[in-house]
């Protein structure tokens, strides 16, 4: 009976916090979302919490809250994901606020109870009190450098593609027990304290923050870097991330055909995204830079209604990310540039909603914590005043919606020297058209 209790409360406990998450999404009833709205949601989960949630785990998640019935069991890494995502720091400290103040109430009765004990006995109450607790000060002295702890934690990258990083880590044994590492990507490790090494493959190239915990406690974090050795391209269909060898480069441009996607089990008649990623240090700031990419997306190369383009620059401590799609559209499209974040279905975005059958320039420029936005040398967004820092540009990503292609991309410094010239004339000679997926 207890266990069925237990578990009939956890449940009720996760339906609150689904319901939280989607009041916080502002878009009405999950029974209504799309599975672009799943997609969101597991990319706004994982820039918040640093976990991974697949949309399709998501979307199982909510029809626990919208049929009202049935029993879900995620991983604690899931719910670590959506507490924080709410603004708790672990599921642990979202069930503690859903509880009832117990404490508030025994500490009245506490209260009630010590105001009737007599005034000398009170008073030897609270000598022996005060007597315990210098006790202790002088016991916590005389060890603290033996209670002091010690935490290391490293990473190396061992191999790119596959991507394999080494981890290390070293605690105190007070801290030792219930070791675990959170990789950044969705997998989480249970440590040995005396391995004090860990290797762990990451499926794709980027930037990721890896989480060392003790008994659910964070206690050291560190960011990984797994480089590309140039642009590289991949393709996302459900929940099946196919990775291509190495960079494709056809007629000077970034270009996957569609012909050889179907070939390699991409079936291209249900959408997909293609991603184009280069993780490296550009030697720009992300502060104060320049940013012409030259792209297009259209039916007849491949690509799909919406006809979405994602532009991602990734900085050591923020990101910036532009999405457009065509007119029509932009209820979906997304604008972050560090810490200032607009969503198209609260804020207007129409001008992000446009045609790119042809090629067309995209323009960012960001100066003095302010950004501007152009297409094709007419502006067509401003914005003023994020506070956090981007740092120093280490990867971009440009996504489609389909098959689009890039021509160039250039970046310029803040003096309008230009530092990155990508333009893709000549060809790769190891080009590749050969795919291999992992789910």
């Amino acid at each position: 009976m207890r266990e069925n209790a237990c578990t009939s409360n956890e449940s009720q406990l996760l339906q609150q916090c689904l319901q939280l998450v989607e009041e916080k999404t502002g878009w009405g009833p999950c029974a209504d979302w799309t599975q672009n709205n799943f997609d969101r949601l597991s990319d706004h989960i994982c820039e918040k919490s640093g976990i991974s949630i697949s949309s399709s785990t998501l979307r199982r998640l909510f029809s626990l809250l919208k049929n009202r019935s049935g029993e879900i069991h995620p991983q604690i890494a899931t719910k670590n994901a959506l507490s924080i995502y709410l603004g708790c720091s672990s599921w642990d400290e979202f069930v503690q606020l859903q509880r009832p103040a117990r404490a508030v109430q025994l500490e009245k009765v506490t209260h009630t109870t010590f105001m009737k004990v007599g005034g000398l006995r009170l008073g030897l109450l609270a000598f022996g009190i005060v007597l315990l607790l210098c006790l202790v000060f002088l016991m916590f002295n005389r060890n603290a450098k033996h209670l002091s702890p010690v935490i290391e934690f490293s990473a190396q990258t061992v191999h790119n593609n596959p991507y394999h990083v080494s981890f290390d880590y070293n605690v105190s044994p007070q801290l030792a027990n219930a070791l675990k590492i959170d990789f950044g990507d969705g997998n989480i490790q249970i440590l040995q304290e005396s391995a004090r090494q860990i290797i762990h493959h990451y499926r794709a190239p980027g930037l990721y923050s890896a989480k060392l915990f003790s008994r659910d406690s964070l206690i050291s974090l560190v960011k990984v870097s797994t480089g590309t050795m140039g642009w590289t391209a991949a393709i996302a269909q459900h929940d099946t991330f196919y990775t291509i060898d190495t960079t494709v480069v056809q007629n000077g441009s970034l270009y996957v055909k569609p012909a050889s996607l179907e070939k390699n089990g991409v079936d291209i008649n249900k959408p997909y995204w293609t991603f184009f990623r280069n993780v490296k240090d550009f030697g720009v700031s992300g502060d104060s830079f320049t940013g012409k990419i030259r792209v297009k997306n259209n039916e007849e190369n491949g690509g799909i209604p919406c006809f979405d383009i994602n532009i991602n620059f990734i900085g050591e401590h923020e990101q910036v990310f532009i999405e457009f799609f065509e007119p029509g559209c932009t209820v979906w499209a997304d604008l972050k540039v560090s810490d200032v974040e607009l969503d198209g279905k609260k804020e207007d975005l129409s001008n992000f909603g446009q045609p790119f059958k042809e090629w067309r320039i995209v323009t960012l420029q960001i100066e003095n914590r302010n950004f501007k936005i152009f297409l094709d040398d007419k502006l067509i967004y401003t914005g003023r005043g994020y506070k956090k820092d981007i740092g120093n540009i280490k990867a971009a990503t440009i996504t489609f919606k389909g098959t689009g292609a890039v021509d160039y991309l250039r970046l310029f410094d803040s003096e309008g020297n230009l530092v990155v010239n990508e333009d893709f004339e000549e060809p790769d000679p190891n080009t590749l058209n050969s795919l291999s997926s992992s789910r």
